[in-house]
């Protein structure tokens, strides 16, 4: 194989800096450019924050996290949570075998 540099790597910074701006201004002419919203950036915000998270754990991260929502979603009060858990055998009460 030859050492030799092919594509963009042959060429000088400036001229990769050219390309892709002048790439980057067709695609948001075009309307293909990604465009950040609050969703979306809340959504990477968490996913960087999960990755951070696994690094610092290592071996104790999850392998595969669930997914991010923006939608806010209420559940029980703590105090309801204690009164479902009093008198269950398996100790969740999200497994249906209680009321």
């Amino acid at each position: 194989m030859s050492d030799k540099k092919r594509g963009f790597a042959a060429l000088d910074k400036k001229t990769v800096q050219r390309h892709a701006s002048a790439g980057g201004k067709k695609a948001h002419a075009i309307g293909k450019a990604h465009t950040w919203d609050s969703s979306s950036a809340r959504i990477a915000g968490a996913k960087g924050g999960r990755a951070s998270a696994a690094r610092k754990v290592g071996a104790h991260a999850p392998k595969s996290p669930a997914p991010v929502s923006d939608k806010v979603v209420a559940g029980p009060s703590a105090e309801e949570d204690l009164e479902n858990l009093e008198g269950s055998s398996c100790g969740s009460s999200a497994c249906g075998s209680h009321g």
